[in-house]
């Protein structure tokens, strides 16, 4: 079984079994696809920048996820390219964000019903937000379940494909379907937002890494044909 798969020791991107490893340290560059989206994400860390110099000073005093949210996370996920719906209903649940590629999508959820099954079938992803300080993988507080949990229930009822988990520092994508040899609750992919803009203040050249592996959690990977649009699995080769 493998275990956990940093890109970068003691660095911003962590493949924690949900990537082929040998795929993102040396193929990823390569495919055409991901070159586009590359210069994208440049742009992307351009915006993310901006914001992260005017919330830097403010993200761990907001104190809650809703001041976060407001500050911080929804401008992100916005840069993104992300269309938001928050709080849509699931079942007897909320997930704090419903994430759409396009208008068209968004539309045909609300033509669809907030609440209903068909909504779901409109989104690419789902997103849940915790507050600043809050570790990713531990129940905290009155919380019947821990972040990981609160995501596989999310996924398992709306049967999106990924979802991202965030305290605003960590931003993790999050499979729904697994291979025998990924574990439960710990398979995903990670980035250290905060790290990656610091590095990227020191100038372009920084950037390029980064940017590239930024373009995993962006609207337009997603609106890539699924032959496309998946990279492929620690077993794989």
């Amino acid at each position: 079984m493998p275990g956990y798969q940093p890109l970068l020791p003691f660095g911003p991107i962590h493949n924690v079994s949900l990537f082929s490893s040998h795929w993102l340290d040396h193929r990823l560059s390569l495919e055409p696809e991901y070159s586009e989206l590359r210069d994208e994400a440049a742009s992307v860390l351009d915006t993310l920048a901006e914001i992260w110099k005017q919330q830097r000073d403010r993200v761990e005093r907001y104190g809650n996820e809703a001041g976060l949210e407001h500050g911080f996370i929804q401008p992100v996920l916005a840069a993104l390219g992300w269309k938001l719906k928050y709080q849509a209903q699931l079942r007897n649940r909320k997930p704090d964000y419903a994430l759409f590629i396009d208008d068209a999508s968004f539309d045909g959820a609300l033509r669809a019903g907030h609440g209903t099954d068909a909504f779901w079938s409109f989104p690419k992803l789902l997103a849940d937000a915790k507050a600043w300080g809050v570790n990713l993988d531990r129940r905290s507080g009155a919380e019947r379940e821990y972040p990981p949990e609160q995501i596989e229930w999310y996924l398992e009822r709306s049967h999106l494909d990924f979802a991202i988990l965030t305290n605003g520092r960590l931003w993790r994508l999050i499979p729904r379907l697994l291979n025998a040899d990924q574990p439960r609750f710990h398979t995903y992919f990670e980035c250290e937002v905060p790290t990656i803009l610091k590095r990227g203040s020191r100038g372009r050249r920084h950037l390029s890494g980064s940017a590239t592996h930024l373009t995993i959690f962006c609207a337009s990977t997603f609106s890539l044909p699924p032959s496309r649009s998946a990279p492929p699995t620690p077993g794989d080769r």
